[in-house]
């Protein structure tokens, strides 16, 4: 609150002690996509998927390396560990961390993908002062887009398939007992 003190000065009026929020949207501060390498794919086909997080270096951002998100209808492997690099956009350095992993729908449909959540702190300000001020930390959720991804039927088998796909080369070696 406001206070009066009276000083060897006279007295003197100390203002309220205020504190704004930050004025810049959490857009500004993070933001996260998931990117499938094709939008179109065959049921039962794999597919890569990175996951990229972006985070203004302004804001001393400490990103979690575990975000969630829910793969179904989607199998999907394992992340990768995160790929940390740097970036300038619009100016601004940002810290850019990238996930990778790959994934297959087993039936035909249009799937629109889970968002991912990403917990982050950013820095706010500081608190005290001098040299006896600390960071400001205030959690930040962000969360992904939802890329929309059309999987295709398969067509239906050739006459006398055998239920193999791909390249197959068969190499034998005789060996005297």
């Amino acid at each position: 609150p406001a206070f009066t003190i009276t000083t060897n000065k006279g007295t003197l009026s100390v203002p309220a002690f205020t504190v704004s929020s930050p004025a810049a949207s959490v857009e500004a501060i993070a933001g996260s996509k998931l990117t499938p390498a094709k939008t179109v794919v065959w049921a039962g086909e794999i597919f890569d998927l990175t996951y990229e997080l972006s985070a203004a270096q302004g804001n001393r951002p400490q990103i979690s390396p575990d975000f969630e998100w829910n793969p179904a209808p989607l199998v999907a492997e394992d992340w990768t560990k995160p790929e940390v690099t740097e970036a300038v956009v619009s100016g601004a350095r940002r810290l850019i961390v990238t996930y990778r992993t790959r994934a297959a729908a087993k039936t035909a449909s249009t799937l629109e993908l889970e968002a991912a959540n990403h917990l982050l702190s950013v820095q706010t300000g500081t608190l005290g002062f001098g040299i006896i001020s600390q960071p400001r930390m205030e959690p930040v959720s962000v969360t992904s887009n939802q890329p929309v991804m059309q999987v295709r039927p398969l067509p239906p088998p050739p006459a006398h398939y055998s239920g193999a796909v791909g390249e197959f080369k068969l190499v034998s070696k005789v060996v005297p007992e």
